[in-house]
């Protein structure tokens, strides 16, 4: 009950603030006017709107500031709870790392659910920048693989910087990594099925064995990218930029390659090279 009603003061605390301003100032100007006299003799009615409209304004202007107050001071809560969360989430890993052998070739089977369990937990509350910091992090220490099982699927990376990072063999699946710089990453065996890689940065990339089907890949940037056996089912690859990319024994159909942009000495699949 007394949460209860705690939660209808704070939803209508702010309104009743704004009347009881408003209140005071309208109770002011007619005892001034009284007091004093009006000043107004020969005033139309506009000017009398006008004078009646002033504290409205001023009250709500007071709101508004209150508002951006509020949200400005919410969104800086939830950053600093966000760089929090990661910097213990690395603390904890590092732990382990040091003293229950997540790093060895074969973890014990209880430190492993627990990183699982960690990594799922954070990977959920952080924005897409800080889960590019977590991947560089258990990437950089060799524990990405056993750490993240299937988190990675239908996780939101826009943007995010993965550049020159190892995902080989990691799940993907639907994820959004529109805009992401993956240059230079090792994506071998890894599967991007559904993912939304538009615009994604690829160049120099190493996705061979790669599973893309239907993948929106629509003006990603592949120059030099190895995709060989690469599969492409279902794919789109409109605008994309396939410029000196390797793509022998990629599973490709003729109509994928005609909707890519640029495909100046890219290797075919066939094994010759498109001039």
């Amino acid at each position: 009950m007394i949460a209860k009603f705690h939660l209808s003061w704070q939803v209508i605390k702010r309104p009743l603030v704004v009347a009881v301003i408003v209140g005071i100032v309208l109770v002011l100007i007619v005892v001034d006017c009284m007091l004093y006299g009006t000043g107004l003799v020969g005033k139309t009615l506009w000017d009398w709107l006008q004078l009646a409209i002033i504290p409205f304004m001023l009250a709500g202007g007071g709101y508004v500031f209150s508002q951006v107050q509020k949200n400005n001071d919410q969104k800086i809560a939830q950053d600093n709870q966000q760089e929090t969360a990661l910097q213990a989430y690395i603390d904890k890993m590092s732990e382990l790392l040091l003293h229950e052998q997540l790093g060895e070739s074969s973890p014990p089977d209880k430190v492993v659910a627990i990183a699982q369990a960690r990594t799922a937990t954070v990977l959920r509350i952080l924005d897409p920048a800080r889960r590019a910091s977590l991947i560089q992090f258990l990437s950089g220490a060799n524990i990405l693989l056993v750490c993240v099982k299937d988190s990675l699927e239908g996780i939101d990376l826009q943007g995010a910087n993965l550049a020159r990072l190892d995902l080989t063999g990691i799940s993907m699946k639907k994820a959004n990594l529109q805009h992401a710089n993956l240059r230079e990453t090792r994506l071998v065996d890894t599967t991007l099925d559904g993912a939304n890689l538009r615009r994604a940065y690829l160049t120099d990339a190493d996705l061979s064995k790669a599973r893309l089907v239907g993948a929106d890949l629509q003006g990603a940037r592949l120059l030099s990218t190895n995709l060989g056996e690469a599969k492409f089912l279902g794919a789109n690859l409109k605008n994309a930029n396939l410029s000196y990319a390797a793509l022998h024994k990629a599973s490709i159909s003729q109509e994928q390659l005609q909707s890519a942009m640029h495909l100046q000495g890219a290797k075919m699949p066939d094994g010759s090279t498109h001039s």
